[in-house]
């Protein structure tokens, strides 16, 4: 089974909406439609909900990883696991992160196909998975 996380985006719409539309930046588009492509199940990693599946409704909020202390994401990564579990995510899984190493620190081993491509970089390679001629 591929569960696939992507993280959430700086650009945002006026919540409240679906997690799907709230994100608004070419790059959480771009991975959310490629992760629905090739996953079973796909999930929204968030500074401020932690795990959400694409569809929840959500309030715009601004919020990031990146700001986080080291204990702060710590706990957030353990409460990311917690909810993991709670979902029944590690019957036989393959992991696959589209998402930058802050959101990947401290969860479970998986695959990172853009690990150590640059923003620019990443855009493209999506648009490649995806046959988007740019």
């Amino acid at each position: 089974m591929k569960i696939i996380f992507i993280s959430c985006g700086k650009t945002k719409a006026k919540g409240p909406c679906k997690a799907r539309d709230l994100y608004q930046g070419a790059l959480f588009k771009k991975s959310l439609a490629y992760a629905e492509q090739l996953g079973d199940a796909v999930y929204i990693l968030s500074a401020k909900y932690g795990i959400m599946h694409p569809d929840v409704i959500i309030e715009t909020y601004e919020k990031t990883l990146n700001k986080m202390s080291k204990r702060e994401r710590q706990k957030w990564a353990h409460n990311i696991r917690e909810t993991m579990q709670e979902l029944g995510l590690f019957r036989d899984p393959e992991f696959i992160y589209l998402c930058g190493e802050r959101y990947r620190e401290g969860l479970p081993k998986g695959i990172t196909p853009m690990e150590g491509l640059s923003f620019g970089r990443q855009l493209q390679w999506l648009n490649e998975k995806l046959g988007v001629n740019v």
